[in-house]
């Protein structure tokens, strides 16, 4: 066994290595202003917000107000730059990767630096489905993984060893901070009372009566962190008599939304489902395959690795139109059970020959090639065209945008960004025309729109008649099925009565697995 001071040097080893991996795969970040429209909503709140304006009523979104918080800390203490969101990123992908780091060796008892692995993993495989953005679901994923680290933590004592309350209590601290960012952690965190109550059941001495007593302090215990982050939200917003706002923006307008998408329930999360495995097959086949790797030594990390994976993804079906950055919430699990498949591969010395042993070891260091070398593509085309082509804006269209409208925006004058990067209002410093514009979507969409009291054409006028923005930046033709017709004719109107041709950026769009969306952004300037 080692020693404490030894377990601590290498647990400080594994750390930094794991840091320097995650800030060498996530360096071109630094010079993207952006890769996702969420992160640059959430920046751009979070940014309004530090200069006292009041979320959900001058500057409106329907995430829970944890995400907007952790970017204005990260901005307070980063600089109100775009890198204080990359440098969040990161801080939450070493984080998490530390952290599954433990618990492997927690979970499949493996007291060496081969537990890393599961870091290892998580570290390459968060790239994908644009995880190069500080999207909830990787700012998220540390709070969730720290929760199942202290409850496992705490079950674990169960056995004779002494269970520490305080362990329960923290963990739903850390739930209850998940849940602040996106409430489809309501799953994982049903989920880790569900695992609760069961290692409760498998150790109670004290009948059935006993146990559901000992159960419900229990979950009272892991609750409460939780019901605490619920009603600080609540005192806060009561308090600065807004309480209405935030129970519909965090409540009322998500149910509404998931409501208007039952009807493409299965087709939409099956055609995502169905994109995401067969990108990644090996990543997702051994949690398809951990029935027939069960046995009685491993079983308690077996069902656990199996209820927080698909509790998991049962949640992020429930949004009945899964995006695929909403996948990012199942690298983690499935990082713990390729790590799990790795070790009860090598124990199998006897069951599995030689070959096939390095056949599937090899399938599972394999498959994290692949985001490796994306990453690693994509960091050659940066330097080349960045700093040997001299092309200052390469990949980065909306920062090509700002540098040429800013020279020509006056102090005073609006710009509005119809359904492009919200990001521009940030790169041009202009002022913003609505308190919808930096998330454009509740305005645009057919189904968005519904979630707002105000009428999508009344604020549309208000924008064009009132503000008279100098410049109007627009993706052109570019998905618009899914878009308000009622809309896009106002506005089309508009830009023929009062603004000239526009003109054309080509730009791309990084998504799944790093591919890219090609598509044109339209930007138009006021006539006179």
């Amino acid at each position: 066994m080692l020693s404490l001071s030894k377990t601590k040097n290498r647990d400080l080893q594994v750390f930094l290595a794991l840091l320097v991996l995650v800030l060498l795969l996530r360096t071109p970040s630094f010079f993207i202003s952006v890769f996702n429209w969420d992160e640059s909503s959430y920046f751009l709140i979070a940014k309004d917000m530090l200069q006292g304006k009041m979320l959900y009523v001058d500057l409106w979104d329907h995430k829970p107000p944890g995400i907007y918080v952790l970017n204005a800390l990260g901005q307070m203490v980063f600089g109100h730059s775009i890198l204080s969101i990359r440098l969040l990123a990161c801080i939450a992908a070493v984080s998490t990767s530390f952290l599954l780091y433990l618990m492997a060796k927690t979970l499949f008892k493996r007291d060496d630096r081969l537990s890393a692995l599961a870091g290892v993993l998580y570290a390459i495989f968060s790239l994908l489905n644009g995880g190069y953005s500080s999207n909830t679901e990787i700012i998220f994923t540390p709070f969730v993984v720290l929760g199942f680290y202290l409850l496992v933590s705490y079950t674990n004592g169960l056995d004779g060893s002494g269970a520490n309350k305080i362990k329960l209590f923290a963990g739903g601290l850390s739930f209850g901070m998940a849940l602040q960012i996106n409430a489809v952690n309501v799953f994982v965190f049903l989920a880790a009372l569900g695992f609760l109550g069961r290692r409760l059941c498998s150790v109670s001495k004290s009948g059935k009566q006993g146990f559901i007593g000992e159960w419900w302090e229990a979950a009272l215990w892991l609750g409460l962190g939780p019901l605490l982050f619920y009603e600080a939200a609540f005192l806060y917003f009561w308090l600065h008599g807004h309480l209405f706002e935030y129970v519909y923006a965090n409540f009322v307008s998500p149910l509404i939304y998931v409501g208007q998408f039952k009807h493409l329930f299965f087709s939409n999360a099956w055609m995502m489902l169905k994109i995401q495995i067969s990108h990644n097959l090996m990543l997702w086949a051994p949690a398809f395959l951990m029935p027939l790797y069960l046995s009685k030594e491993n079983e308690k990390s077996v069902v656990f690795l199996w209820v927080w994976f698909w509790a998991a993804l049962l949640g992020i079906l429930s949004t009945s139109e899964p995006y695929h950055h909403y996948f990012q919430e199942m690298v983690a699990p499935l990082c713990l059970i390729n790590t799990f498949l790795f070790f009860y591969i090598l124990d199998q010395t006897k069951a599995l020959g030689l070959k096939v042993r390095a056949v599937v070891i090899i399938l599972i260091f394999g498959s994290a090639l692949i985001p490796v070398a994306h990453s690693l593509e994509y960091t050659r085309d940066l330097v080349f065209h960045r700093f040997y082509k001299n092309d200052k804006y390469w990949g980065d269209t909306p920062a090509a945008i700002a540098a040429s409208i800013r020279p020509l925006i006056k102090p005073g004058e609006y710009i509005y960004v119809v359904d492009y990067e919200p990001i521009i209002y940030h790169l041009t410093g202009v002022g913003v025309p609505s308190k919808y514009a930096y998330c454009p979507w509740f305005l645009y969409s057919r189904y968005f729109s519904k979630l707002v009291f105000r009428d999508p054409l009344m604020e549309l006028d208000s924008i064009i008649l009132v503000k008279k923005p100098e410049f109007i930046i627009t993706r052109g033709r570019w998905k618009r099925s899914s878009r308000d017709p009622r809309f896009y004719k106002r506005l089309e109107d508009y830009l023929l009565r009062y603004y000239g041709p526009p003109l054309k950026f080509h730009t791309e769009q990084v998504g799944i697995n790093l591919n890219k969306t090609r598509f044109d952004a339209l930007v138009y300037r006021l006539k006179g």
